[in-house]
């Protein structure tokens, strides 16, 4: 008999955490679909944390809106089967209290390598169950968030653990010789480093729901379940919870026990509701946006893909597994859409497609069978192809954190690596061609100007030039040279790293009247200038000009200040360093993925290190120096259980090991000026010689990519 609204007037917990640990749990002849746990979060531990301990404190946390699946064809559209519309969030959240690594899912197991689950990465829930409570404290419990790069966990605030807590638990959980790294430790054998006697809320949870369940009974149940834990705990913690007065118990099983009965209201969207969500003037669902005023507030790309997976449920997996682990399922599809609309027209690929446009589309026939049988048919295997040739076995290819990064930073040149290879273009790996595309790549997504407006001209125009060519020269350097000569934001002419470390050495190092915004002023016929030589001169001078300016004082004006966009951009690219870095890289964060779950602090297990320490610009010092302290010269992706070891030492006491000097990418060369300076910045000429080491870095790491990937070739 067909589930009605009125029914399933609520749910218990553990029935909102099985919809994403036991989807085949489901009871009451209600089934909730959403996206996977390990793609489409957003909070951050705090938030969390608080949901937890007002779950525990009996708050009410708001109800959740579910809607009927509209596709009555699909296999999969059971009575009774809904998507979750409001309240992901808050239903992941719970998820990770109810998650048990220890015992495992068997959902999840079986399914890990079809969804791409990485079980690591799934956040563990656990309960300080003897805190330290300071006086102006207001939560009443204190549950501890333990993720994939901080499995040390946060403190009880939700901050980050300092440095020195960090490597101490560490010490603990891996030891100090340890080979892998720290990113691959199954959180199963960490706990949150800061709690005075952590147990998992999943242990809590279960023991509770043991009948009859006393405080004694709690607590030897409980004992049972730690048995589980790793030996670090049991050394640590296991006379502590088996000394503990059971009275201490008292609150935190009541908690428990509530939470058993703890049910959350469930409120339904039928389908004619369904069809009544029109469109705002911003042409956004105003369903949606009236639901996320108050969190964390849909854009385009996800209410393109929640109305897709309403209208086609069993196409929505695929894109999903695609996604995995590279992009936010929401961008791929949205990707997706443009790249079936345009076909084999590519001046057509630039074209955004907004909520509007899509209801519409999405009633072609035409166009509906194609996006379905494209994402049936070959999204799997053209987004792997695209994945492979970025992060391949080559010593130039991408790191997977790097490459994650580029594509989503710059996903309009991510479609154009997929309409090429949808229009059947094809490269053998690990041969000169390959390492053409990524030039090209790279190039485009590191180091396009402008705004995203701008980003979108940009691609219209190259398209427009690919479309006149044969696949074969979609990446070659006369379709992409359009992009170099436009006379309007031009992409950079990518210049000899010899001519870049020469004009910074004339116009920075050595410029007695060195400023800023006069970077060039001083030799305004370097060979640097002439990679830009194509530029025409605006009609009229710009608005920072004197409006009777020469002619050739116009021209040097106009390249002056798209050489100082390129140095500025360049300075800034932590995306050169992560590749000048990437054996690093590659080596200790490999099975990182970016997009696995996005909580705060969590978005990358490396920091950024400061060689000479940030304590340092505080200062008054040189001006060249304050300028371009802050510059991918003078930073190291550092692995986040290292960094701040010595972050307010000097280079020469940090750098000291020639593997640290190799890993964080600094020049025999560079650490030889390094040592011959002493870094006492406040006197000038000091100051001026760090800005030279600094420069020289910057140079180096640019010239690592410059050299590796062929990119002069780009100017040939």
């Amino acid at each position: 008999m067909p589930t009605t609204r009125n029914s399933i007037p609520s749910v218990k917990l553990q029935e909102i955490a099985d919809w994403q640990l036991d989807p085949a749990a489901f009871t009451n002849d209600l089934r909730v679909d959403l996206p996977k746990l390990q793609r489409g979060f957003v909070w951050e531990p705090k938030r969390i944390i608080n949901l937890w301990d007002s779950l525990l404190r009996g708050f009410p946390i708001g109800s959740l809106l579910l809607s009927e699946i509209g596709d009555k064809d699909s296999p999969e559209n059971q009575s009774g089967q809904y998507w979750l519309l409001d309240g992901q969030q808050r239903v992941t959240s719970i998820a990770m209290g109810f998650y048990n690594p220890w015992e495992g899912h068997a959902y999840l197991a079986d399914n890990t390598e079809k969804q791409g689950w990485s079980l690591k990465v799934i956040p563990v829930l656990w309960i300080d169950i003897l805190p330290e409570k300071s006086k102006d404290e207001e939560k009443l419990f204190f549950p501890f968030l333990v993720t994939q790069s901080h499995p040390w966990g946060y403190r009880q605030s939700g901050e980050v653990l300092p440095w020195g807590d960090r490597q101490r638990a560490l010490q603990i959980f891996i030891g100090t010789a340890a080979a892998a790294p720290y990113t691959s430790l199954a959180l199963k054998n960490a706990f949150p480093w800061e709690a005075n006697l952590p147990v998992p809320l999943a242990f809590l949870i279960k023991c509770a729901g043991i009948k009859p369940c006393s405080e004694a009974q709690f607590k030897e149940s409980l004992l049972s379940q730690c048995r589980l834990l790793p030996e670090a705990w049991q050394s640590r913690f296991g006379s502590k919870l088996s000394g503990l007065s059971e009275h201490n118990l008292t609150s935190l099983l009541e908690a428990c026990l509530s939470l058993n009965d703890c049910s959350v209201h469930l409120n339904y969207l039928n389908l004619r509701t369904r069809g009544n969500d029109g469109v705002d003037r911003n042409d956004n669902s105003i369903l949606f946006v009236r639901l996320n005023t108050g969190g964390k507030q849909l854009g385009g790309e996800e209410l393109i893909f929640s109305l897709f997976k309403s209208e086609f449920p069993a196409a929505k997996d695929a894109v999903e597994k695609a996604a995995a682990g590279f992009m936010p399922p929401s961008r791929l599809f949205s990707l997706l859409v443009r790249l079936v609309s345009a076909g084999d027209d590519s001046s057509k690929l630039h074209v955004l497609l907004t909520l509007r446009d899509f209801k519409a589309k999405i009633t072609d026939s035409k166009f509906k069978g194609a996006l379905e049988a494209f994402i049936s048919d070959r999204v799997a295997e053209t987004v792997a192809t695209a994945r492979d040739l970025l992060t391949g076995k080559s010593a130039y290819s991408l790191p997977p954190a790097l490459a994650t990064r580029t594509i989503n930073e710059a996903p309009d040149v991510f479609l154009a690596l997929l309409h090429w290879l949808f229009r059947g273009g094809e490269v053998r790996f690990e041969s000169p061609e390959h390492r053409s595309l990524l030039a090209a790549i790279t190039a485009l997504a590191w180091f396009a100007p402008g705004n995203a407006r701008q980003k979108q001209e940009n691609l219209r125009q190259w398209m427009q030039v690919a479309h006149t060519r044969p696949i074969g020269e979609f990446w070659n350097p006369q379709t992409i040279r359009t992009l170099f000569s436009r006379s309007e934001n031009p992409l950079p002419s990518f210049p000899d790293p010899i001519l870049i470390q020469d004009f910074l050495e004339k116009t920075i190092v050595n410029d007695p009247k060195y400023i800023w915004e006069n970077l060039g002023a001083m030799c305004p016929k370097h060979p640097i200038f002439s990679g830009y030589s194509h530029i025409s001169i605006p009609d009229e001078a710009p608005p920072d000009v004197e409006p009777n300016t020469p002619p050739h004082l116009l021209r040097e004006n106009v390249l002056q200040e798209n050489l100082r966009r390129f140095i500025k951009i360049l300075s800034g690219s932590t995306h050169l360093l992560l590749f000048a870095q990437r054996v690093f890289i590659e080596r200790e964060f490999r099975d990182f993925q970016q997009w696995d779950i996005v909580l705060e602090d969590t978005t990358s297990p490396w920091d950024w290190d400061h060689i000479y320490p940030s304590a340092h610009r505080k200062r008054y010092v040189d001006s060249r120096y304050r300028d371009w302290h802050n510059t991918i010269g003078n930073k190291r992706a550092e692995e986040l259980s290292r960094n701040r070891r010595n972050g307010s030492s000097d280079p020469n006491n940090k750098l000291g090991e020639e593997k640290t000097r190799e890993d964080s990418f600094i020049s025999e060369e560079v650490w030889e000026m390094i040592q011959g300076v002493s870094p006492n910045i406040t006197d000038p000429a000091t100051a001026n010689t760090l800005c030279e080491i600094i420069l020289r870095r910057m140079v180096e790491i640019y010239r690592e990519w410059h050299t590796t990937l062929g990119i002069g070739q780009l100017m040939e």
